[in-house]
């Protein structure tokens, strides 16, 4: 049905109102229909009569409507044309928060320093340079003694199966 009127040479409501205010007819909408069609016309009369009659009940704007609008678009102007606020201030949340954060790793990680005299109290230079002497002298690197245990424990473990 929709195809019909589409196709029909006859204004729509849409098209009428289209018309009204300006707006270019669809393709197939004559001006020439519209003035010969009774039906097409007589719609077209009663839109414009209506749109007059709406225009002419509806009252003048008065001076204090006028004047708040101005007010309002003053307002509106103002505060468009305010300077932004300054970015000092828009960092102060970022700086304050870094600082928080900053003061709690701190105090979350504070250790007790050790004292010296707790030093030579628990190994002696001698037992240093002794330590020292046998990690250098080894011939495999101390992190490989846990691998090497592992190996060692699955030999000695075939062998007390095999006895």
């Amino acid at each position: 049905m929709n195809s019909e009127k589409h196709n029909s040479p006859h204004w729509t409501e849409s098209d009428l109102i289209g018309r009204l205010y300006g707006v270019e007819p669809e393709e197939g909408r004559s001006e020439r229909h519209l003035a010969e069609c009774p039906e097409c016309g007589n719609r077209w009369t009663a839109l414009q009569a209506n749109r007059r009659s709406v225009l002419a009940e509806s009252p003048a704007p008065s001076e204090a409507l006028e004047e708040r609008l101005r007010l309002q678009r003053q307002a509106v102007w103002a505060r468009i044309e305010q300077p932004r606020a300054r970015l000092l201030w828009k960092m102060i949340p970022v700086t304050a928060t870094a600082f928080m954060i900053f003061v709690g790793l701190a105090l979350h990680q504070t250790k007790q320093p050790v004292a010296p005299s707790q030093l030579s109290a628990q190994a002696s230079d001698a037992q240093f340079f002794n330590e020292m002497a046998s990690v250098v002298n080894q011939e495999t690197p101390r992190a490989a003694d846990p691998l090497q245990g592992l190996f060692e424990g699955s030999a000695a473990g075939t062998a007390v199966e095999a006895q």
